[in-house]
C-alpha cells in the first residue's frame, strides 16, 4: 500500500509540474504578446507624436471683439479680464479666451469650449508663427470644458503686438480645429480701463 501510496503521489507531483509550467509559459507569452501588440487608438497627446487625421477651419462663427472686464475685490484690487468669445450662427458659445490679470500676480490664460472635444490633446495657442503655449485641460461640466494655464510674459508680449491668435482643438473625429481670432485691438483694450465695471458685489458700476 505504500508503494501505491508513493507512487500516486509522485505521478501527481509530476502533473502538477507539468501544469505549473504550462502556465508559466502561459503568462510569459500573454505578457510579451501585451508588450508588443500595437496600441491601435490613436494617442494625441502633445507629445505623443501622432498627428491628427486630419484639419478643419471653423469660419461661420461670430466673435465679440476684444473686452475688458474688471471685478473690484476690494478697494485697492481688481482682477481684469480680457476677452473674447465666439459664436455660432445657432446661437451656442463655441469658444471663449480670457486673459485674467490679478495685480502684480502672474496672468493666467483661461479657455471655454462645448465638452465632446478629445480632452487628452489639450489645446494649442499660436500667435502668428511664433511658439506655441499649450493649455490641458482642467475640468468639465455639462455645457462646457475649461482649459487653463499661466500667461507667460513671453505670450502676453505676443498677444499685444501680434496680428492673428489661432486656437486649435482636436474634435471627436481626431480632426483638427482651429479658429483664427484677429488681435488688433487686443493691446488698446488690454492696456485701456475697462469696458465694464463690477464692484464686489457684482454691481455694475460703468
Amino acid at each position: 500500500m505504500r508503494v501505491g501510496k508513493r507512487s500516486t503521489l509522485r505521478s501527481f507531483m509530476v502533473v502538477a509540474t507539468r501544469v505549473c509550467t504550462i502556465l508559466v509559459a502561459c503568462m510569459q507569452f500573454t505578457a510579451t504578446s501585451a508588450e508588443q501588440a500595437p496600441d491601435t487608438k490613436p494617442d494625441l497627446s502633445i507629445n505623443s507624436g501622432v498627428k491628427p487625421l486630419g484639419k478643419r477651419d471653423i469660419r461661420d462663427i461670430r466673435l465679440s471683439g476684444w473686452r475688458k472686464l474688471c471685478f473690484e475685490v476690494s478697494p485697492a484690487e481688481k482682477v481684469c479680464r480680457t476677452t473674447n468669445v465666439g459664436v455660432m450662427d445657432t446661437g451656442q458659445e463655441m469658444i471663449r479666451f480670457d486673459l485674467i490679470d490679478a495685480g502684480a500676480a502672474e496672468g493666467r490664460i483661461q479657455m471655454l469650449l462645448p465638452p465632446g472635444m478629445y480632452l487628452r490633446s489639450g489645446i494649442t495657442l499660436t500667435v502668428d508663427q511664433n511658439e506655441p503655449l499649450h493649455l490641458s485641460y482642467s475640468w468639465c461640466l455639462a455645457n462646457a470644458c475649461v482649459a487653463a494655464g499661466p500667461a507667460t510674459p513671453r505670450f502676453v508680449s505676443d498677444l499685444r503686438s501680434g496680428r492673428v491668435l489661432t486656437i486649435e482643438v482636436v474634435d471627436p473625429s481626431f480632426l483638427t480645429v482651429s479658429v483664427a481670432v484677429p488681435l488688433d485691438q487686443f493691446a488698446s483694450v488690454h492696456g485701456g480701463p475697462p469696458t465694464q465695471l463690477f464692484d464686489e458685489s457684482l454691481t455694475l458700476r460703468n
